[in-house]
């Protein structure tokens, strides 16, 4: 049993979350993660093994910046739903931290590992590109939330140290036009390969 790295009300609230009779097996911090402190959390409910992922938000000027961390990323769990991909189902949420001292998800942990060096680069990278094709799919357009850059576009420039500055310079002049008028659609927003999972040669979600 590895269940003391969490705080017993943490705990409670867990099982609260997952149903009557639900009890924690095990915890584990996950590494990786720089925006949050994610566990994974074995279970037993009703005769069975289940693992979940419990996401704290415990950035504490993330959450000055952005207090509805927890009710945000609860509700794109609920979005992504819709996605013809694996995704996280959404167990439930602490949106101000009462139950969990810090604001937190509770979601199901879907299988699979990060793969940084596949046998079939090509291959890898046409499943990565054609996941994005359902999630760009959805409307957004009653979605609450809505994107933003985190820094400022404008004040950006060549870096000195690049090899191919005109390349550079073209691409800020695209990112600094004015946005387009399009259709809102739903986006990932932090799309790279440690937020990608895979079982064996084939993206898991």
């Amino acid at each position: 049993m590895h269940n003391h790295n969490l705080p017993d009300n943490v705990r409670q609230w867990i099982t609260n979350s997952i149903g009557p009779g639900a009890s924690i097996q095990s915890t584990r911090q996950l590494s990786g993660a720089t925006s949050s402190t994610p566990h994974h959390i074995e279970t037993m409910y009703k005769g069975r093994q289940h693992d979940f992922v419990l996401r704290r938000f415990t950035k504490t000027e993330w959450l000055l910046d952005e207090p509805d961390l927890a009710l945000h990323e609860a509700e794109v769990l609920k979005k992504a739903a819709d996605v013809q991909i694996a995704t996280p189902e959404l167990i439930a949420y602490d949106e101000t931290g009462e139950h969990c001292d810090v604001p937190a998800i509770l979601m199901t942990m879907v299988p699979g590992m990060v793969e940084l060096y596949p046998h079939d680069f090509d291959k890898w990278l046409y499943e990565l590109a054609a996941a994005l094709l359902p999630i760009h799919a959805l409307d957004a357009d009653t979605f609450p939330w809505a994107y933003f850059t985190y820094g400022d576009i404008s004040a950006v420039t060549v870096p000195q140290w690049s090899y191919q500055p005109d390349l550079w310079e073209k691409a800020l002049q695209i990112a600094k036009q004015p946005l387009p008028n399009v259709p809102q659609r739903f986006i990932h927003r932090d799309y790279h390969p440690f937020n990608v999972l895979w079982q064996g040669s084939h993206l898991s979600g």
